[in-house]
């Protein structure tokens, strides 16, 4: 499989996580940032890998754990996706993204009414996220200064 090739704002991210990561060796994120930057370059094994280091340093990062779920789900290594997912979902039981990755993975391993279940807590904790922020939203409305005053 022929790789991508970085764009150049990718290739500036990858060198900025690279000097991230000489200053803070530890730092968990900045290998997670690094798998999602491969990921989308399709760069897998080196996604992989940076994953791999994100968790070494973090096993409990949900970010690093669906990233991994994603990768493997995107290289059709279903079984591995699944494993990643669930991992994830342990840690992010509310997640939209989870529930629908896991959905996508149970499809494709022939498991529907599975993948039924996870589709549907998907969109319930879509819509939830979508009720709480519309209720933000209108907690913080601007009144029409029109309205706002006494009529003459």
């Amino acid at each position: 499989m022929a790789h991508a090739r970085l764009g150049d704002n990718d290739d500036l991210a990858e060198q900025e996580f690279r000097k991230d990561i000489a200053i803070e060796p530890d730092l968990a994120d900045n290998y997670a940032q690094l798998g999602f930057l491969y990921t989308r370059a399709q760069k897998f094994s080196e996604s992989e890998r940076a994953f791999g280091e994100a968790l070494r340093r973090d096993p409990r990062m949900a970010a690093a754990r669906l990233g991994l779920a994603q990768l493997y789900f995107k290289e059709e290594k279903f079984a591995e996706a699944l494993r990643e997912a669930d991992a994830a979902l342990q840690l992010l039981p509310e997640s939209q993204n989870v529930h629908y990755l896991r959905g996508r993975i149970l499809t494709r391993l022939g498991r529907h009414e599975e993948a039924r279940t996870e589709l549907a807590a998907a969109q319930k904790a879509m819509d939830q996220s979508l009720g709480k922020a519309r209720e933000d939203l209108e907690e913080k409305a601007i009144p029409t200064p029109e309205l706002t005053h006494e009529p003459n």
